[in-house]
């Protein structure tokens, strides 16, 4: 098999694994999901973003993310930012990081309502991850609900409603 094959091959898999992705995400209520291997880096410039706010972790959450962030600081003291640290220290601590960013995705709720006016972007990550940028309203849809931005790029405290919806004294974004 030749290296333009092998490319031609590498390109369909990855097109079938976001296809059942976008799949996936289209399930969980979006209007819309664009897929793309990788988007360009402004790719969500121009939306708007809907409402959302995060859950209190659950005990089980709680627990998993202590342990590993107390295994990054460990880690981290260690083998410090020398930028000599061996590859498998690098891997463990990209891991780490995926598993705090999932659990952290996994707290991110949304009014139902606003499924239906935005929608999602999936893609593959410099790592080769799966990537699933939610919540982002095309203008022609419906006035932005926040100035264009990346999604929860930046948190509030919050008490009250969000949405239409009673938020806990948890963290909002917007």
């Amino acid at each position: 098999m030749s290296a333009m094959q092998h490319v031609g091959l590498l390109e369909r898999l990855a097109a079938e694994k976001l296809a059942r992705a976008a799949e996936t995400v289209k399930a969980e209520g979006w209007s819309w999901v664009e897929v793309a291997i990788d988007f360009p880096e402004d790719h969500t410039d121009g939306f708007g973003v809907i409402a959302c706010w995060h859950r209190p972790l659950g005990d089980e959450e709680t627990m998993i993310v202590a342990t590993l962030t107390a295994e990054r600081d460990r880690i981290e003291q260690i083998y410090g930012g020398s930028g000599t640290r061996r590859l498998d220290i690098e891997w463990r601590l990209r891991e780490i990081e995926i598993a705090l960013v999932e659990i952290e995705q996994r707290r991110t709720v949304y009014n139902m309502a606003d499924l239906a006016k935005a929608g999602a972007f999936v893609s593959i990550d410099a790592s080769g991850r799966l990537r699933v940028e939610r919540g982002f309203v095309r203008l022609e849809d419906e006035a932005p609900v926040a100035k264009p931005a990346r999604l929860c790029a930046a948190y509030r405290s919050a008490a009250g409603t969000v949405g239409g919806n009673p938020v806990p004294a948890a963290r909002a974004c917007a």
